[in-house]
């Protein structure tokens, strides 16, 4: 053993640049494998933590109790929000917009919204001060479409009461915006809930009798999705048999999912691609590096070493390769972390 040390020692003197040269390259393709697989992973996985974490419901329930239209059922907000399945309930107004017409303005009923129910993720500033009606935060999807940050005023038109068919009355609201927020609702490609401009309770109790709105909330089900046939089944026995008013988010989750899903799959490939062009880079050096210390196999046999000594020289710069490239590699990954999930 003390042969193989000294035999050890007098290379890293003489080549200790060529191995922190492999262990450098060994560690930055390693370290962008481990990134791009853990990424992919985390991005595979982050709507499904997302929902978990802000409390997503699993359907958003408009109220029919006051429709004119005799086929839907004539069922409340109240009623649904105590059928057996549901776990938690928050209501809410939702608001005719005329202007910009692909917004969507949201009155919460109470601070259950945002709660118990529906977490709000604040990508900057803060909600909006439940006592204020000129204040509202606005979803990152309607932030972006239309150009607003923390600060901005939003202006829109919404329908107004008293307005006949032929004549619809039109309302001009603005409200300032102090926040911008992500909820389970707002991602793409999704069907109701983006470009949302979440109001307050205030603004709900001060113009609720001036604007056409339709009143309803969020259901959070005791067992999510699975709780989804039975809830359906106690909706149509309360209904007769009519429809209802009802949109289950499963389905537009699944839609989000898939998308987010095609990302995290171009992360594997890359991993898979980055894993395999460099291991066809490293094997040359090595194979290179192990053909030049190769040379001094004669001369050690010579001096009294046996096979297994030998074969301790050549694994010594292996190992020390290996363990320095592991060590930059555990760090880079570490280093790139925050940068994923991404997309």
């Amino acid at each position: 053993m003390t042969a193989v040390l000294l035999r050890a020692r007098a290379d890293l003197r003489s080549r200790w640049r060529a191995w922190i040269s492999l262990a450098l390259l060994v560690g930055l393709i390693g370290g962008a494998v481990m990134a791009a697989a853990a990424g992919a992973r985390r991005t595979d996985s982050a709507f499904r933590r997302f929902l978990a974490a802000s409390r997503a419901p699993d359907v958003i329930a408009f109220s029919s109790d006051d429709s004119a239209d005799a086929a839907f059922a004539q069922l409340s907000f109240d009623q649904l929000a105590h059928l057996p399945q549901v776990a938690a309930a928050a209501s809410a107004d939702n608001y005719g917009v005329a202007d910009p017409a692909d917004a969507t303005v949201i009155a919460p009923g109470g601070e259950r919204t945002g709660g118990e129910v529906l977490r709000h993720k604040m990508l900057a500033g803060r909600p909006p001060d439940p006592a204020r009606p000129d204040e509202a935060m606005v979803s990152f999807t309607m932030a972006s479409r239309h150009h607003l940050r923390v600060g901005s005023t939003v202006r829109l038109s919404l329908a107004g009461t008293g307005g006949g068919p032929g004549d619809p009355r039109e309302v001009p609201v603005s409200f300032q915006v102090v926040g911008i927020e992500a909820s389970a609702n707002d991602f793409p490609p999704q069907h109701t809930g983006m470009n949302s401009v979440w109001a307050t309770p205030a603004f709900r109790r001060g113009r609720g009798d001036n604007l056409v709105s339709v009143h309803g909330g969020v259901l959070r089900l005791a067992h999510g999705r699975a709780d989804l046939p039975a809830f359906e089944n106690e909706v149509s026995r309360l209904a007769g048999g009519k429809p209802a008013t009802l949109f289950a988010l499963a389905d537009q989750a699944v839609n989000t999912e898939h998308s987010i899903h095609l990302q995290a799959v171009a992360l594997w490939a890359l991993a898979a691609l980055l894993g395999l062009t460099g291991l066809l880079v490293v094997a040359q050096l090595l194979v290179r590096q192990g053909q030049l210390e190769s040379g001094d196999q004669p001369t050690l046999a010579a001096l009294g070493m046996d096979r297994g000594q030998r074969w301790a020289v050549g694994m010594v710069p292996a190992l020390a390769v290996g363990a320095g490239g592991a060590a930059v590699a555990a760090a880079l990954a570490f280093l790139l972390s925050p940068l994923t999930p991404v997309g």
